[in-house]
């Protein structure tokens, strides 16, 4: 087990000690162990053969008392010594006896002092009671006769300090009954009030010189009240005169606002009416209309700053000194409200008139600038039909036509077109196209133009669709090319990973050695991966590089679409990556601390080594166990000799 070496600090006893054993020996005293020796005998046969042996045996005189490795601290209680003498026991159990009955003798003695002790104390107790209630009695009575005497005291003060207590709150009107009330209830009472008849004088004195100062402070406040009330009274008539004058203004405001507003509507009038105006004209008679809406505007927005400013000082009537022919302060009230409510619904049927006439004004320009503009659209395009009318025959012949299409818009206009302009447009009469229909020709001639356009433009598309079609074939095979990439990427990826994976549950069981090679090797995998990985993202960014910058665009829009899930791959492997390098850095770490922790304990155990050599066969000095160390006695222990030394040693007690 694990007590296999006892020790015992103290040399100089005879005899094994009972208690204060080390057990083991360089550990704790344990207090559970103990020995105890049979006999005297045993005892001092012991002692003579452990003084012995401490003469003779180094280790002995080194330690101090010691129980051997080989014999236990019960055995070596158990050893047998020479048999016990008779004639000593039987004297040592005659002094027990009489030991034991001079006690029994002690414990009667005491037993009966104890009961005399006892009764000595029940009497005094009952003494005692008896002395308690007679002086309870009378307390009790003595008591009585007291709370009688206070009970009228009480009674007498209470009605007295009732009526100070009013006299203190009276009032100038009630002041003179409730002297003559304190008079009467001090002639009543005021002999019941024993030992507070002074103090119930003074404080009726008191009470009553607080009921004058009391009263001088009411007529003080009072006279202070009418004076604030005249105050305030006409603070309120200044304030009503005051807000009479603004109404007055905010009134003029208004008025000039809405004088602005039937001028805002009588220079919009010409616009409504189709005077044959040119677009100068209804451009200049738009811009003063506009101009007039500007300055109602700012006379509105006039109205409501000045209330905005004043409405602070606008005040409503309040109740006061007033003639009594005005109306009554309810009636002045709700009459300035009503004005107010007027003036403001005033000043908003401003605003939305001049919002309204300013809309239709700006809408009534616009037929008639559509209007102006139609008239100078005809006559421009009578002077173009009369440009080419070369021959001033009110006609355009087919010559004429063509010059004009190729003049105005730059386009031969093809037979077939021609012969449908002439068809659908020319009279059988006449020898050409007429003025009236020349909007009809410039329409065909648009029409036929455009669609020579489209069929330009979709040649253009479809060379632009064939081009894209080989360059996306192009792209297709990169991208297969890449994707190659991702896969090997991918495979390092998940090869690390699995290296990576179980190797914080394999390091509870590994040596640090070994936890090292494994890391050593998972980080080389690792590098490996991230090279794979780096590759794959390089051959991806250069998929876009090199492309037409024509077709930039749709090549990005091609390569966003098809290698979206690569993209999605790479970004995942560079983030197991990451994680795979966190979870080896975790696993480095947890290696050095067990290193650590491994070189510690083989620093213990290599202590334990040297011990159990320095105490092996006999208790050794440093300077032996060094020569033991130092095999080829040079005076020095080289690296080889102590691993030598260590590696040939006993250590199966470990």
């Amino acid at each position: 087990g694990d007590q296999v070496w006892a020790y015992h600090p103290d040399k100089a006893m005879p005899a094994p000690p009972v208690t204060g054993w080390k057990v083991p020996y360089d550990g704790p005293v344990d207090p559970t162990f103990s020995i105890q020796p049979r006999d005297a005998g045993v005892v001092n046969g012991q002692a003579k053969e452990q003084k012995a042996a401490e003469q003779h045996t180094p280790a002995a005189q080194a330690v101090g008392y010691g129980v051997p490795p080989t014999a236990s601290p019960v055995q070596y209680a158990q050893q047998p010594g020479p048999p016990p003498q008779q004639p000593r026991d039987n004297q040592q159990e005659r002094r027990k006896k009489q030991e034991e009955e001079a006690k029994r003798k002690q414990q009667l003695e005491s037993k009966r002092r104890l009961e005399e002790q006892a009764r000595q104390r029940i009497e005094d107790a009952k003494r005692k009671e008896e002395e308690v209630l007679r002086q309870k009695e009378e307390e009790a009575k003595k008591k009585k006769e007291a709370e009688e005497k206070r009970r009228l005291e009480h009674k007498a003060t209470l009605a007295i300090r009732r009526v100070v207590q009013k006299v203190k709150i009276a009032t100038p009107e009630t002041f003179p009954e409730l002297q003559k009330e304190l008079q009467e209830v001090l002639a009543q009472e005021l002999e019941n009030a024993g030992a507070q008849r002074q103090r119930m004088t003074e404080e009726s004195d008191k009470g009553l010189e607080h009921a004058r100062r009391r009263i001088e402070q009411i007529n003080e406040q009072r006279r202070k009240e009418q004076e604030k009330k005249e105050a305030e009274d006409r603070k309120r008539m200044e304030a009503n005169e005051k807000t009479q004058k603004i109404i007055k203004e905010l009134t003029d405001l208004v008025d000039g606002a809405e004088d602005r507003v039937k001028k805002l509507k009588e220079a919009a009038i010409p616009l409504d009416e189709d005077e044959g105006l040119s677009v100068e004209d209804v451009e200049r008679t738009a811009a003063s209309i506009e101009k007039a809406g500007l300055e109602a505007k700012a006379m509105t927005k006039n109205c409501t700053d000045f209330i905005l400013e004043k409405s602070p000082q606008i005040k409503e009537p309040e109740p006061g000194i007033q003639d009594p022919a005005s109306p009554s302060p309810g009636e002045s009230t709700s009459e300035l409200k009503q004005i107010l409510a007027q003036l403001l619904n005033r000043i908003n049927e401003c605003s939305l008139e001049i919002d309204n006439a300013v809309q239709a004004a700006r809408g009534a320009k616009e037929k008639a600038v559509k209007r102006a503009a139609a008239r100078d659209a005809t006559k421009a395009m009578e002077a173009i039909f009369t440009l080419y009318d070369k021959d001033e025959d009110d006609m355009l012949s087919k010559r004429e036509v063509r010059a004009f299409s190729k003049g105005q818009y730059g386009f031969a206009i093809p037979e077939d077109v021609m012969e449908r302009i002439w068809h659908n447009l020319v009279e059988d009469d006449d020898r050409g196209v007429r003025l009236e229909r020349f909007r009809e020709m410039r329409v065909t001639i648009g029409i036929a133009r455009e669609r020579a356009r489209d069929t330009r433009r979709r040649n253009l598309r479809e060379e632009k669709e064939r081009i894209l079609r080989e360059l996306k074939a192009s792209l297709m095979e990169r991208i297969t090319e890449v994707a190659l990439a991702v896969d090997v990427a991918d495979e390092e990826c998940c090869a690390a990973e699995k290296l990576v994976g179980p190797m914080l549950q394999q390091a509870k069981t590994m040596c640090s050695s070994d936890m090292a090679a494994l890391a050593d090797q998972t980080h080389e995998r690792i590098e490996a991966t991230r090279t794979a990985v780096h590759a794959a993202q390089h051959d991806f960014s250069c998929l876009s590089e090199g492309c037409d910058e024509r077709f930039e665009a749709d090549l990005k829009a091609f390569l966003n679409a098809e290698a979206k899930l690569l993209e999605m791959r790479i970004g995942r492997m560079e983030a197991r990556t990451v994680r795979a390098t966190n979870l080896l850095a975790r696993f480095r770490e947890k290696a050095k601390r067990k290193e650590l922790l491994d070189l510690e304990q083989l620093k213990v155990d290599a202590v334990k080594v040297l011990r159990y050599y320095q105490q092996f066969d006999g208790w050794k000095t440093v300077e032996e166990l060094f020569k033991l160390l130092d095999s080829d006695a040079n005076g020095e222990i080289s690296e080889e000799e102590f691993v030598h030394f260590f590696t040939e040693a006993e250590k199966e007690f470990l």
